[in-house]
């Protein structure tokens, strides 16, 4: 998965030039007794939420720091 964010990232760069902010909108939620909670759908809780957040903003950086944004 963070292979695809770095890709998306990437063409992003490639095809406007730049990035000058990144905002990182979205998420996901689930409602449960915890008795009741899926693990699968708090490991795509965290994944969305998380993981998601930390790969394009580990992806945008190096570029953002690069062009002084």
């Amino acid at each position: 998965r963070g292979e695809a964010v770095r890709n998306m990232i990437a063409n992003a760069v490639a095809r406007m030039g730049r990035i000058d902010v990144l905002v990182n909108n979205a998420g996901i939620q689930h409602t449960a007794s915890i008795e009741e909670f899926p693990v699968e759908k708090w490991d795509a809780i965290l994944a969305l939420n998380l993981s998601a957040v930390f790969h394009a903003t580990a992806a945008a950086l190096p570029y953002m720091k690069q062009q002084g944004a």
